[in-house]
C-alpha cells in the first residue's frame, strides 16, 4: 500500500486532531502536522507541502471548502480527504468537485476510517507527487 511521506490535519478539535494523528501513525505516516484553524494550516502548507491533508470542512472563520481551494489553488495535486461531523451531501460534493480524494465521517469508527483510508491512498500515485509536489 502506497503511504503518504507527511500528512496535515486540519481540525479545530484537538480530540479530533489527536484521534487521527494516531491513525495516520498506524498506517505508516512518518510526518504529521496538525492545524487548529485555517490560517495556521495554509502556512503550514506553504511551508512543508504535505503530500496528504485531512481537512474539516467546520473550520472557525474560513470555511474548510474555501480553505481546500486555497491548498488547490497553490498545488493543484494537493491530496485532500475532507472531515465532517454530519454528511451534508451538498458540501461533500462541493468538495469533491474542489478536488477532494474523498470524505471520513467523524462519527465512523477508527477501523473503519483505517479502511477508508487505505483505499483512498491505494489510488494516490505519491511516488509522483513527491517528485513534483
Amino acid at each position: 500500500m502506497p503511504t503518504p511521506e507527511s500528512a496535515l490535519i486540519v481540525d479545530d478539535q484537538l480530540m479530533i486532531r489527536n484521534l487521527y494523528t494516531q491513525v495516520l501513525k498506524s498506517l505508516g505516516i512518518p510526518k504529521i502536522d496538525t492545524a487548529s484553524y485555517a490560517t495556521e494550516a495554509y502556512k503550514k502548507f506553504l511551508t512543508d507541502r504535505h503530500s496528504f491533508i485531512l481537512l474539516d470542512l467546520g473550520l472557525p472563520g474560513k470555511s474548510g471548502v474555501e480553505l481546500l481551494k486555497d491548498f488547490r489553488s497553490v498545488d493543484s495535486n494537493a491530496n485532500i480527504v475532507v472531515l465532517t461531523a454530519n454528511s451534508n451531501k451538498d458540501s461533500v460534493i462541493q468538495c469533491i468537485k474542489h478536488g477532494a480524494k474523498g470524505y471520513l465521517l467523524k462519527t465512523e469508527e477508527v477501523a473503519d476510517v483505517k479502511l477508508k483510508l487505505r483505499k483512498i491512498f491505494n489510488k494516490i500515485d505519491f511516488c509522483i507527487f513527491e517528485a513534483y509536489g
